[in-house]
């Protein structure tokens, strides 16, 4: 039978009820109790204010096969080197040392605290709702959920899948990057996100929130954008790509705006877009819906790509634009007006100039179907161009465990 244990006394009992342990599990109180240096199977131990747990700590045996191991910290300090291994912890205050890790399929629960610099997560399920967080949190082959907290630096991701509905992640007064993430799946539906870098597969989501500037899409890595705001630039190469389906990108002052090179692909298919857009030898972007409010910087061997139901140059039509899949390259750059509807029904228009458009930049038109709305619209371009350009990838959502209330021990 479950029951509760009181095994201090003093103001405590006031405040404080410890949580209740699983059958058979024994229970250790920090204080009265003093902390060992390890716990392994069937015990619980749980951390007080005034309280203290010593440095390299093990919950649970090295090597893995330890069960029904948990830790719960309310307060007190936690010493350097902090290591769970098949363990679930909860930590809802206190301070948290250096070199905090949870391994091998452990569970990490945090609503408060202050951690003072580096956690490590293998092989391990986090659940963030609160807490500050001034260093390094890095995750391999796990699954991170936060939803709070405070992030001053780094969130590096590999082999793992990213869960941002809240907080403020990565956000740093300089702007710097400081989300790395490898052959990872990023999912961001609200929060505030700082700049990123994505590479090596990384597929990254967002449906809401805002992502500071100015994050960076390469090496095969896809951003899909639904929702939310992107503050002011970002950066496309090396076989990076964006696709644009809606939300919102905001010009910020002094901001080079969307940056696309080397490989780069854009695809605007939808949301507003008030942004310059830089091209760069082998950067490609398509237009083919969204509100557009966009100038054009486009170099020496950048292409750029309109899908759209009627073109006019000046007023007049563009000869060679008479059926669907027609297309037509511009090699005019006499500053003459280009108007065209594009294929969601939207206006955009812009001078073609030679300032703006290098001599040897290619900028092509297609005449194509119209949709009946953004969201139906994606990226159908058409296979008669031999343009490659991804589809969005279908995800199955990731399971979470529950997040277990009773991480603060309060009634």
């Amino acid at each position: 039978m479950r029951k509760t244990l009181l095994r201090f006394a003093g103001p405590c009992i006031a405040a404080l009820a410890v949580a209740l342990p699983a059958d058979g599990q024994t229970v250790i109180n920090v204080p009265p109790d003093e902390a060992p240096t390890a716990i392994g199977s069937d015990t619980q131990l749980n951390l007080f204010e005034a309280g203290s747990i010593p440095n390299k700590f093990n919950a649970g045996s090295p090597n893995g096969f330890s069960t029904n191991v948990e830790v719960n910290v309310s307060g007190g300090t936690v010493g350097t080197d902090f290591l769970a291994m098949a363990a679930e912890v909860t930590i809802s205050g206190g301070t948290i040392g250096n070199n905090f890790s949870t391994r091998q399929g452990s569970t990490l629960n945090i609503s408060g605290g202050t951690f003072v610099y580096n956690i490590f997560a293998v092989d391990s399920m986090v659940n963030i709702t609160g807490g500050a967080f001034p260093g390094h949190f890095t995750a391999r082959d796990s699954t991170v959920n936060i939803s709070g907290g405070v992030f001053e630096l780094s969130v590096d991701m590999v082999r793992s899948t990213l869960n941002i509905s809240g907080g403020l992640v990565g956000t740093n007064e300089d702007g710097s990057t400081n989300l790395v993430w490898d052959n990872s799946t990023v999912n961001i539906t609200g929060g505030t996100v700082g700049p990123f870098f994505a590479s090596e597969g990384t597929t990254v989501t967002i449906t809401g929130g805002t992502v500071e500037e100015f994050f960076t899409a390469v090496t095969g890595a896809t951003v899909d954008v639904f929702g939310g705001v992107l503050k002011g630039s970002f950066r496309v190469r090396v076989g990076g790509t964006v696709n644009l389906f809606g939300g919102t990108v905001e010009r910020m002052e002094n901001s080079i705006g969307i940056d696309v090179t080397d490989g780069g692909t854009v695809n605007i298919a939808g949301g507003t877009v008030d942004s310059a857009i830089e091209l760069g030898p082998g950067g490609m972007v398509n237009i083919s819906g969204g509100a557009l409010d966009v100038s054009f910087n486009a170099r020496n061997g950048s292409t750029l790509n309109i899908f759209g139901t009627e073109f006019l140059l000046d007023g007049l039509p563009i000869a060679g634009l008479d059926d669907v899949g027609d297309s037509v390259i511009l090699t005019g750059r006499d500053g003459a007006m280009l108007q065209a509807t594009l294929r969601d029904g939207k206006s955009f228009d812009f001078p073609v100039s030679t300032d703006r458009f290098h001599a040897d930049a290619t900028l092509r038109l297609i005449l194509a179907e119209p949709v009946p709305e953004p969201s139906t619209l994606g990226l159908a371009l058409l296979a008669t161009l031999g343009l490659s350009i991804r589809q969005p990838r279908r995800r199955r959502r990731t399971g979470q465990r529950p997040i277990h209330n009773r991480c603060d021990f309060f009634n």
